[in-house]
């Protein structure tokens, strides 16, 4: 093993822990977060005298750091992403096992990178003064979600690609 082995080694390691990340985070977010944070809501306002006037300023406070938190972990997952893949591409690309096939699947997983890192920007707090864009703060987690699941499953299609010799 090369010394340019390692260093790719430790690329798509890089890579792929941010893929996890900000997908795993955002299927963690979708499963299992806003069920509870409903389930929450919903108890502190059935309790009685648990009006959401006594509760609802700290569990804001809290689901907003939170949310904050998670956005912070996704911007240096997509700056990882974006850097890692970059060189990545490149290497692959220039690589004698490139082929038609394995340059489509790879752009199609591209296109679906930058399509999350695009509804990402629609997931920032609105500016005041600023309209919300066409396609809704509401559906773009399930976007994100597949487009993830769409990029994994095209990282594994590239990889059988790359392996096999196909294409």
């Amino acid at each position: 093993m090369e010394g340019s082995d390692l260093w790719r080694i430790l690329l798509q390691w890089v890579h792929l822990l941010a893929a996890v990340a900000w997908v795993g985070g955002s299927l963690f977010f979708w499963l299992v977060w806003r069920p509870a944070a409903r389930r929450a809501a919903d108890t502190s306002e059935a309790q009685p005298g648990g009006s959401t006037e006594a509760n609802e300023p700290s569990w804001r406070a809290f689901e907003a750091a939170v949310r904050r938190e998670f956005r912070d972990v996704v911007k240096i997952a997509v700056g990882a992403l974006v850097l890692t893949g970059a060189v990545l591409t490149f290497d692959r690309l220039a690589g004698a096992e490139a082929s038609l096939l394995y340059g489509v699947v790879l752009g199609l997983k591209v296109a679906a990178a930058v399509a999350m890192i695009w509804l990402v920007g629609l997931l920032r707090p609105r500016r005041p003064g600023r309209q919300q864009d066409g396609i809704g703060i509401r559906r773009a987690p399930e976007l994100v979600l597949i487009l993830g699941g769409l990029t994994f499953l095209l990282a594994i299609v590239l990889r059988v690609i790359r392996t096999t010799g196909s294409g």
